[in-house]
């Protein structure tokens, strides 16, 4: 199946997908090193190089894959790796394009509307200005410089710059740049629950010289006080639950048991 089919396929469809709505972000997903392939002692395992770049800018990737093994020994019978090289060309392609991705059109191709009692919940003063039952617009965009991760062995983390843009039938409601947004924290698994602690969660600085707001009394930085309280509450429930450790689910009718993350 791997000599006829698979590689075939990749033949004839290629080995790279433009996203679409991302404008121009391309994914290459070729095989490297030995391909797909049965090991000798009847495992199946392919590398794949999980590249992202801007198809409309021809510029290097300042990042170069991770070396890593494609599979350990000593593993579960189905396994799988990813390195930040993935996600840090991922973010440097789509900072590159300097698009404004539209969130609720994508929402919408889900089936899923977002109202002004949705985002109520999160600031209370959208509810109140425009009242309940009304379409809510969000947009976001990178700004100020390429957003990143980095992955060790104790800590993963996550920095970045992003406008988000609310409309409300039609007006703007916010608009606000969080530079320094930040998250730091860690996760593991154990016989069938998920452990861990998210120890950093910082919403971003909100530009008080670009920030805008149709509705009366809110301020940049009233706005990120807002915003902070209450990630850092939902956090606390959030770290408390991985305390106790998260039992897994069935995913799909499927049970998940052995799980090493």
């Amino acid at each position: 199946m791997v000599d006829t089919t698979i590689n075939q396929d990749l033949v004839v469809y290629g080995n790279q997908e433009t996203i679409p709505y991302l404008a121009g972000v391309t994914a290459d997903y070729a095989q490297y090193g030995s391909g797909a392939q049965f090991t000798a002692d009847g495992i199946f395992e392919m590398s794949v190089l999980g590249y992202f770049f801007n198809k409309n800018v021809g510029v290097t990737s300042k990042y170069s894959p991770v070396a890593m093994p494609v599979r350990r020994a000593d593993g579960q019978t189905a396994q799988g790796s990813l390195s930040e090289y993935t996600l840090n060309t991922l973010m440097e392609a789509s900072y590159s394009t300097q698009n404004e991705l539209d969130i609720t059109y994508l929402l919408n191709k889900l089936n899923v509307t977002v109202t002004t009692d949705n985002l109520g919940v999160v600031i209370p003063e959208i509810l109140t200005k425009y009242g309940s039952g009304k379409a809510v617009g969000i947009s976001g965009k990178f700004i100020t410089a390429q957003s990143e991760f980095t992955m060790l062995p104790t800590e993963n983390q996550f920095n970045g710059n992003l406008a988000v843009t609310v409309t409300v039938a039609g007006e703007q409601a916010i608009y606000a740049e969080f530079n320094n947004i930040r998250a730091v924290g860690q996760a593991s698994s154990t016989a069938g629950s998920i452990f861990g602690a998210l120890t950093t969660s910082h919403i971003g600085d909100v530009v008080e010289s670009t920030f805008k707001s149709a509705i009366t009394g809110m301020t940049a930085a009233s706005l990120q006080t807002e915003l902070q309280t209450i990630t850092d509450t939902n956090v606390a429930i959030l770290n408390a639950l991985l305390v106790k450790g998260i039992a897994l689910q069935s995913f799909f009718g499927i049970k998940i048991d052995g799980l090493d993350l």
